[in-house]
């Protein structure tokens, strides 16, 4: 008998409780927290902790970043936005970066001719890429893939600037046009990693 009461009792209990009670706390992944903000303090400490040079835009305390290698220089870059991605063109290294949205970036030397076989004609509010960065878009892979298929066409056309370009260890910081900051790898591979270390129109430059 007072087995019996005891089961049904339980029963009810675990068939109302259908919400969580009102105080209770959900937490947020920390991928998706917001990060304190930077203070001059926190900022010196980044700085300091690298002797011999330092690095040309204010570290956010959030990401770790190793020691720049050398004193930071202006290169000339190319770059052009495209539907599913970006192209960076850096002449002086010849390199070629496919940059795509999910982090992911493709580095390829600049072996191919500028002179393109494909002649199409684009959506209206596209572009045709040319130059170098049309031939990385016409002749390069991505996973076996064309990167063509990849990123689709260009959203504006060509922009030329002079960037901000700081090499650390295996990787460079530079900037672009608006003043963002990345975080790109700095040798020919597939599937590397690349980042936005600092949002030019967040910070305003």
């Amino acid at each position: 008998m007072y087995r019996c009461v005891i089961l049904i009792s339980a029963l009810l209990l675990v068939g109302c409780q259908t919400t969580a009670p009102a105080d209770v706390v959900v937490a947020i992944p920390v991928s998706s927290q917001t990060p304190p903000p930077e203070t001059a303090t926190q900022n010196t400490i980044n700085q300091l902790a690298c002797d011999a040079h330092t690095w040309f835009f204010p570290v956010p305390t959030d990401i770790r970043l190793g020691c720049p290698i050398a004193a930071v220089d202006s290169v000339q870059l190319e770059v052009q936005q495209f539907e599913f991605g970006t192209v960076l063109h850096w002449p002086t290294r010849n390199l070629l970066y496919a940059l795509l949205p999910d982090g992911t970036a493709f580095v390829y030397d600049n072996v191919w001719s500028t002179q393109l076989t494909v002649a199409e004609q684009p959506p209206e509010g596209r572009y045709f890429p040319v130059g170098e960065i049309g031939s990385v878009w016409q002749s390069g892979k991505i996973h076996g893939q064309p990167v063509r298929d990849r990123l689709m066409w260009a959203t504006q056309e060509t922009v030329q600037y002079e960037s901000q370009l700081q090499p650390g260890s295996g990787y460079v910081c530079l900037t672009l046009s608006d003043g963002t900051v990345l975080q790109l790898p700095s040798e020919v591979g597939d599937a590397q990693a690349w980042r936005i270390l600092r949002d030019g129109a967040v910070s305003g430059n």
